[in-house]
């Protein structure tokens, strides 16, 4: 129907500029009724409703106004109505529901790029108030799960500034310590861990041999792939490295499941001596690592200091090999595992004329408790879906 030449709707809106909305109403009901609702019907009906104060009767129509010509615009203009109204529940079911369709966040973040103020506001509100749902669900789990005073205090810490990475950082006694992705505030601080808060030396040495033997097992069978591949997740300051062979690696364990059949034997040696960071998808990861002669991993962040990072040395070439964390210089030895927190600003070199090789295991901080380490391994899976969700 033209909406230039309708005489109905001309008359509607002479009605609505002598605002006269409840004649202009009844006057669109009766045109509804008869058959003939269109787009441009709907919005003076809703127009009316909303000048009446008729709220529930103006969102039915911003409804039937959708069900008859969906735009995306018209979506985020009745997203921002709810909000503005204070239907806050019905917003974000209504946005849950958007955010489950395959095709609406790149047509969202097309909107967000042209600075669309309703795009902008609808995600803002998505984004904050499924984080409010996300943290109550995570109190709940910690209710159920911590019980000792400390470990409840870093928790609920935990809980109230989740992924405020800022936050982390005030709470932080070191500059040199910002996680990448999630802190978690409170434990002990140190770049490098004492060997033996992890395992005695007795222990190690009498394990390290099966290790290197089955590191070297793996290696004679598969193939290695440079350390960072991932175009679009290069940390920063490793943009050089990116597909670079100079620094590879072999993935064995990833978050508990088995990449490559024949280290399952490695694997439950390192379950059955270690205390492997459970916390999927992020951990554990248990991998290879190979360092060619002349290769510098420039300083770079680790993504969340709930986990440290060991190091088994594999083969060390004599030389200039070297690791640095937050400003602490250490190299490998034979001996014992270099263990330390990579949520600190670290780097390493190999200036030999060798390849170095070491195993990377995640296994948890040495000062979270037993229940906190359980309400991690719960959570995580539930960060990691709250992520995949809003993230554009």
């Amino acid at each position: 129907m033209d909406t230039v030449t309708n005489p109905e709707l001309a008359k509607i809106r002479l009605l609505i500029e002598q605002q006269q909305y409840e004649k202009a109403k009844s006057k669109l009901e009766t045109l509804h009724f008869g058959g003939s609702p269109h787009a441009d019907s709907y919005k003076l009906l809703a127009h009316c409703h909303l000048k009446l104060a008729d709220y529930d009767a103006y969102f039915s129509a911003l409804e039937a106004l959708l069900s008859i010509n969906y735009d995306l615009q018209h979506e985020f203009f009745y997203v921002s109505e709810l909000i503005t109204y204070a239907r806050e529940k019905t917003a974000l079911e209504y946005l849950e529901a958007l955010f489950a369709k395959p095709t609406f966040k790149p047509e969202l973040k097309q909107f967000l790029n042209m600075r669309n103020v309703l795009a902008q506001r609808s995600y803002q509100f998505y984004f904050k108030q499924s984080l409010v749902l996300l943290k109550k669900e995570l109190t709940e789990v910690a209710n159920n799960t911590v019980q000792d005073s400390l470990s409840s205090e870093r928790v609920n810490n935990f809980i109230e500034n989740l992924f405020d990475l800022a936050n982390f950082e005030t709470q932080s006694e070191s500059d040199f310590h910002k996680p990448s992705y999630i802190g978690y505030a409170g434990l002990k601080e140190s770049c490098f861990v004492d060997s033996e808060k992890v395992i005695s030396r007795e222990k190690y040495l009498s394990i390290k041999q099966n290790i290197v033997s089955e590191v070297l097992s793996i290696l004679e069978s598969n193939q290695t792939v440079p350390y960072i591949k991932d175009r679009d997740g290069v940390p920063n300051g490793l943009q050089h490295l990116r597909a670079n062979s100079n620094w590879s690696s072999l993935s064995i364990y990833e978050a508990g499941s088995l990449k490559i059949p024949e280290a399952k034997k490695l694997v439950m040696l390192l379950e059955e001596n270690f205390m492997l960071a459970d916390c999927s998808p992020m951990s554990p990861e248990v991998m290879i690592s190979i360092l060619k002669p002349g290769t510098h991993i420039t300083p770079h962040y680790g993504i969340s200091n709930i986990k440290e990072t060991m190091h088994i040395p594999i083969l060390l070439p004599n030389g200039d090999l070297g690791i640095k964390v937050g400003n602490e210089k250490r190299s490998w030895n034979q001996h014992e595992p270099l263990i330390f927190d990579d949520s600190f600003i670290h780097e390493a070199w190999n200036y030999t004329d060798e390849i170095r090789i070491v195993l990377i295991v995640d296994i948890w901080h040495h000062d979270l408790s037993v229940e906190e380490r359980r309400f991690l391994s719960r959570v995580f899976p539930k960060l990691s879906n709250w992520r995949d969700k809003v993230a554009l």
